[in-house]
């Protein structure tokens, strides 16, 4: 009797769950189409190319005046900045890592972080994303 019934809604929670999605989906899908006629697409994805490669500079600059940046990688403005405590051993900087997720969101900025132990800093920027926005996210207050 409870199994019949648990069934029951996780299969209801299931139904509403695609309904959603496939509401989201169909939005995000007249979104995209609206941006491909105006142009917004191709402008975008060029402005992410571009500022991407600026902000990845950007950061390796920083990465030479801080030991504790180990390694960026990442592709366009999807990036991630490894935090070490040792940049020749490559050991995690956790607690690091997490003072400035805070900080960053103290000035207004979102980021995440990633890597088994949470080191590694994920920068995803939105396609609005412009070199101004890389220079505040780059700059070296940041890394207090």
């Amino acid at each position: 009797h409870i199994h019949g019934r648990l069934m029951g809604a996780v299969q209801l929670a299931f139904k509403l769950t695609v309904k959603r999605m496939v509401k989201s989906i169909a939005h995000g899908l007249a979104l995209s189409h609206r941006q491909r006629r105006s142009g917004m697409w191709d402008r975008d994805t060029a402005y992410a190319g571009t500022t991407g490669a600026y902000f990845r500079k950007k950061l390796k600059e920083l990465m030479q005046h801080h030991d504790i940046i180990g390694d960026i990688r990442g592709a366009g403005q999807a990036l991630g900045v490894e935090l070490v405590a040792d940049r020749n051993k490559k050991l995690p900087a956790r607690a690091e890592a997490k003072r400035v997720l805070d900080l960053t969101r103290e000035d207004g900025v979102l980021i995440g972080s990633d890597g088994k132990l949470g080191h590694v800093l994920k920068l995803r920027p939105p396609l609005v994303f412009r070199p101004e926005n890389a220079i505040k996210l780059s700059r070296p207050s940041v890394v207090r």
